[in-house]
């Protein structure tokens, strides 16, 4: 059997029929749109679905997840210099919208006048529509870089239908993103927690659920400041840093909720109350992180140096963190 998909699947043991559906889907999210003539393959496709992908994308042709388009269905896909040739050569007026173009042809010529002239491509049928949203979480995962592991989402799928019957894709990827924090907690493996509060913010600003994103922005800014890292060590002081494009998104949500300082300051006590019942260590309070946030908000840079007299001072004989002077 070829293909990354198929080798991790099979690792973490899902069931033969999972693995054949989600490449099914995979294959038919690929194709859908795309033209019949395309030469073009990137080689993660390859790395995908191997060097006997014609196979498999018949095989999803005769269960019926895609099909060719017609001609008046290619004709959507069409180029414009394309779509006034048709015009052109049956003596028909090609001034106008695209949109009124391919409705001039469709009203006065047949298929037949016309369909050697256009590409035929791939459309999902209404199964093929049903089969990529039952598999749209590995779809999105794809599209992430597969950033989880395959049996990480299908035992996460089978965790939530025990609850629901059909949890969407939105419930299966938060709850990814939710057991991925409290694992990195259990770990004790910060950095990697910083990045994971990243992603949820993105996912609940995706969902125009700002005060949640603004909550996990906090929440990551607020570990930043903390110093610490995976493996529970803390760094040194001075190599404290703030990421600009943190910064930008925070400036961003803010906006987009519309808040003042001191709702934005509630929420940011919030945020870090619940990362301060979990690290063992910070180099700033609460209020004084807020403070340092304000300041690289109104255009201040982060220099260490500036705020080392609020320091708290991490020790090397600490027995909930490491730390090396």
């Amino acid at each position: 059997m070829e293909g990354t998909y198929r080798k991790e699947i099979l690792s973490h043991l899902v069931p033969k029929e999972e693995v054949e559906n989600i490449n099914n889907a995979l294959l038919v999210d690929f194709f859908k749109g795309r033209c019949e003539s395309s030469d073009y393959f990137p080689q993660y496709f390859f790395d995908n679905f191997g060097t006997k992908w014609q196979e498999r994308l018949l095989t999803v042709m005769n269960l019926g997840y895609l099909r060719k388009s017609t001609p008046y269905e290619s004709l959507e896909f069409a180029t414009l210099p394309v779509i006034k040739e048709i015009l052109k050569s049956n003596n028909l007026k090609v001034s106008g919208k695209k949109s009124e173009l391919i409705s001039r042809i469709k009203e006065n010529l047949s298929p037949s006048l016309f369909d050697n002239m256009l590409s035929a491509f791939y459309i999902t049928t209404d199964i093929g529509n049903y089969l990529l949203g039952d598999y749209g979480i590995y779809i999105l995962n794809k599209s992430m870089q597969n950033e989880f592991l395959v049996g990480e989402i299908y035992q996460t799928i089978k965790f939530l239908k025990t609850t629901k019957k059909s949890p969407s894709t939105n419930e299966i990827l938060y709850e990814l993103l939710a057991q991925r924090t409290k694992k990195h907690i259990l770990d004790k493996d910060w950095g990697s927690l910083c990045c994971n509060m990243y992603a949820l913010a993105h996912f609940m600003e995706k969902l125009q659920l700002f005060k949640s994103s603004l909550s996990f922005l906090f929440a990551r800014f607020y570990l930043e400041l903390s110093g610490l890292d995976n493996g529970n060590y803390v760094s040194r002081y001075q190599r404290l840093r703030i990421p600009p494009l943190l910064i930008k998104d925070i400036e961003r949500v803010i906006v987009s909720l519309n808040i003042d300082e001191n709702e934005a300051r509630s929420i940011f006590f919030s945020s870090a109350d619940k990362a301060d019942s979990f690290i063992p260590f910070s180099y700033f309070s609460k209020d004084v992180s807020f403070d340092i946030m304000v300041d690289i908000l109104n255009g201040k840079d982060f220099n260490p140096d500036k705020y080392a007299h609020y320091a708290n001072t991490p020790s090397t004989q600490s027995k909930t963190y490491t730390y090396y002077e």
